[in-house]
């Protein structure tokens, strides 16, 4: 699944260079990789490879395991606040499913795995 989630943010990466929604949404729906995804997904690589690296020992661990707990639990919180790229896309229908508290208790867990794995 990491895979599918680099994917997206080299497509997102490409995406930053079109000329207007229409042409963003275009080039990001493109299979083949473009210079900024590369780009931008090798920069990426290596500032999570250095700030993992930066962290001591005792922290390291634990922000590795708060890590895929916090990018769970924040999708309802992030569809909430921003608006789908395409009203017929997948975001837009996870975005109309999402039940009133979704946000709020995603935020929470959030919160509440930040504060039990890394002693915020």
């Amino acid at each position: 699944t990491g895979g599918i989630h680099l994917d997206g943010l080299a497509d997102c990466f490409d995406g930053l260079v079109g000329r207007d929604a229409e042409h963003r949404l275009a080039i990001m729906r493109d299979s083949r990789i473009g210079a900024f995804g590369a780009i931008g997904l090798i920069l990426f690589l290596l500032l999570e490879i250095a700030a993992v690296a930066e962290l001591g020992p005792a922290l390291r661990w634990r922000a590795l395991l708060a890590a895929p707990v916090i990018g769970r639990a924040t999708p309802a919180l992030v569809a909430r606040l921003f608006p789908a790229a395409r009203a017929a896309g997948a975001g837009a229908a996870f975005r109309a499913a999402l039940p009133p508290g979704a946000p709020a208790l995603g935020l929470g867990l959030a919160l509440a795995a930040a504060a039990a794995t890394l002693g915020v």
